[in-house]
């Protein structure tokens, strides 16, 4: 019995490892020249206000992350030892609260914190485990320069002043590492994914996890910071 139960064993173990039937119906797929993706993260500053002195975030906004959703697009200039493509996304964030008095102390006003963080940066998936082995996971790194638009309204939704009377908003540049890996969708359903590529075009759909390491301080110029080390998850396309 047990003899019998280790070979039934080795010849699952030897099929999930042996190039896939699924992947040979997909040998005539379309070509990969660019991506879309819709991700979706909490985004939590870790000292954003380190360059103010009084650090007023916390007593405002509170400790808790923000939602942060982001649409990404990518050109893909070479298909081979896995996908190398060049890209950019904006998104969009933003965090409610009560304004402080010259005292520090919350007010009845309220306040919003908005921000766009734009980026620009290179991508590689290392796709060779899911074409030469069946194993539809893809690993894969993207990182790049970030510039996060921001600005702040009052509770009249005008853009609120400093104490030193200029205007609360502005622009920060800084870096970004995203490490994550991505499971292919397609290994799910064949014929789905082939039906989807003929139909408009989507050769792979990836449902993905990333870590997001980013330093958005200005290169060290003060004021706001709004570097973070987040998580999300998302949808891509490769048509």
């Amino acid at each position: 019995m047990k003899t019998g139960f280790l070979a039934a064993a080795v010849l699952l173990l030897l099929g999930a490892l042996a190039p896939s039937p699924a992947l040979a119906l997909r040998k005539g797929e379309s070509s990969r020249d660019f991506a879309l993706d819709l991700r979706f993260g909490l985004w939590k500053p870790s000292s954003i206000d380190s360059g103010l002195g009084a650090k007023p975030y916390e007593k405002i906004f509170g400790t808790n992350a923000g939602l942060m959703p982001e649409l990404g697009a990518e050109w893909i200039p070479w298909d081979g030892y896995g996908v190398f493509s060049i890209g950019g996304s904006a998104g969009f964030t933003w965090r409610s609260g009560n304004a402080l008095t010259t005292a520090l102390t919350p007010s009845q006003d309220t306040t919003e914190l908005m921000a766009v963080p734009l980026s620009l940066y290179l991508s590689y998936r290392w796709d060779y485990l899911m074409e030469q082995w069946n194993i539809p996971l893809v690993p894969y790194v993207r990182g790049g320069f970030s510039y996060w638009i921001w600005w702040v309204f009052d509770q009249k939704n005008s853009i609120a002043e400093w104490t030193d009377g200029s205007n609360a908003i502005g622009g920060k540049p800084g870096l970004h590492v995203r490490p994550g890996v991505a499971f292919l969708l397609d290994f799910i359903d064949t014929g789905a994914a082939n039906d989807f590529d003929s139909s408009i075009g989507v050769n792979n759909s990836y449902l993905y996890f990333e870590g997001n390491f980013a330093w958005v301080n200005g290169f060290g110029a003060g004021g706001l910071d709004f570097s973070s080390n987040s998580f999300s998850a998302g949808l891509l396309f490769e048509f």
